[in-house]
């Protein structure tokens, strides 16, 4: 086995819920629940099993694909594109409206946490 392949995998199953924690939390950071029939088929494409997640959401709230062809090691991969019917170019303006859903979201996080946090303080 290669070196490193035990922490791998102790990454991936540590980093199951919030993996899908996160792909929620930016969903809600677009004001519409997610599609959750494509998020989970889409989060499924990525080699990662849980950064598919948040990329999926990510994806599915902008409207664009992501992921798709890439090269490793100068060697050029055929990869899925995650959110394969989306816009196949995102550009500035969808790299503005992430970072504005990434902020909404957290500000959704913060809001859950501080009504849960609250009866616990009394």
């Amino acid at each position: 086995m290669p070196f490193g392949f035990f922490a791998a995998r102790l990454d991936d199953v540590l980093n199951w819920f919030p993996s899908r924690l996160s792909a929620l939390v930016l969903s809600a950071g677009f004001r519409r629940g997610p599609d959750m029939a494509a998020l989970r088929r889409d989060a499924g494409l990525h080699r990662s099993p849980n950064a598919g997640w948040p990329e999926a959401a990510m994806a599915q709230g902008l409207g664009v694909a992501l992921s798709g062809p890439r090269s490793y090691d100068g060697r050029m991969r055929d990869f899925p594109f995650v959110w394969p019917r989306g816009a196949r170019s995102p550009g500035p303006a969808e790299i503005d409206r992430a970072a504005d859903a990434l902020w909404r979201g957290w500000k959704v996080l913060a809001a859950a946490v501080l009504l849960l946090a609250v009866p616990a303080l009394f």
